[in-house]
């Protein structure tokens, strides 16, 4: 899709700053994509690549465990999962900036690629998971390449009370189309799943807060917080600048089940009344 829109100079697209339709010369991209390609490559070349007698020496298994744990498992920001993952996302709004990401990551990867190429034989594994398996925790799932979370939860049904259920609706629904609006309303009031995901147009950590405050103030019965954080990622992804991203079972336990600083630009606010202890909920954004 990406190398599709930096060839073509007459594309229909919406200008987000002026709400207008407009044409798009993605051919003007073009140089910075290749600008984030080549520092990409840079950055490789400088921090990773070993050089020949180094990768067929002693240490040529923490060299690989190490180049594969980058390339697929490494949180290089708190949104991207991987070098790999520009190769399974393609954005959704055009700018300087995404596009200048995707050609960095593009050149990383590209350079790992060139370099299992180069030594078939050493890398034969790479994709594989089994040389890291010793570096897991005993409550690490085992790694996967595709998203861990699924559609499986018979018995978990997160529902919020329903004298809240308006209140929690009203302040999330704008960040939903109108077309999903209903569908959020029916999951919020039931539990259930549905099927296909709920887009939230804005920063996953926002949408995770909302649900945390709500089930620690035991606004949300009939799952645990872990159980809570699968629903979350069974039903919903969200929009990162321009991509539309999964949400991941550590970055969701990372917000949910620990007790980190609260989130910068919160939705809601849950708080009891003082005197009373009668729940409040407002928003905040």
């Amino acid at each position: 899709t990406l190398a599709f829109v930096l060839n073509t100079n007459d594309l229909n697209a919406y200008d987000y700053d002026t709400k207008l339709n407009t044409k798009l010369n993605g051919v003007n991209y073009l140089d910075v994509f290749i600008d984030g390609f080549i520092q990409g490559e840079q950055y490789f070349e400088s921090e990773f690549k070993p050089a020949t007698n180094i990768l067929y020496g002693p240490n040529a298994e923490q060299i690989i465990t190490n180049l594969h744990n980058n390339y697929f498992h490494t949180w290089h920001t708190n949104m991207v999962q991987g070098w790999v993952w520009v190769k399974h996302n393609c954005p959704f709004i055009i700018t300087n900036n995404v596009v200048k990401e995707f050609g960095y990551f593009s050149g990383i990867v590209s350079k790992v690629e060139e370099l299992i190429n180069q030594h078939t034989t050493i890398f034969a594994k790479f994709d594989k998971c089994e040389h890291v398996k010793a570096l897991q925790t005993i409550d690490e799932p085992e790694f996967e390449h595709q998203p861990i979370l699924k559609n499986n939860f018979d018995s978990a049904k997160p529902i919020i009370k329903p004298e809240f259920v308006n209140q929690v609706y009203d302040i999330l629904k704008d960040f939903f189309t109108a077309e999903q609006q209903p569908e959020l309303k029916k999951i919020l009031e039931s539990g259930e799943n549905v099927t296909h995901h709920l887009i939230f147009m804005d920063n996953g950590n926002r949408l995770a807060d909302a649900f945390k405050q709500l089930i620690k103030a035991d606004l949300i019965t009939g799952c645990m917080q872990n159980e809570l954080e699968q629903w979350i990622a069974s039903n919903f992804k969200y929009r990162h600048n321009s991509m539309l991203k999964e949400f991941k079972k550590r970055y969701l336990n990372d917000i949910i089940s620990s007790n980190k600083d609260k989130c910068a630009k919160p939705l809601l606010n849950v708080r009891k009344e003082r005197g009373t202890d009668k729940i409040i909920i407002t928003k905040t954004y």
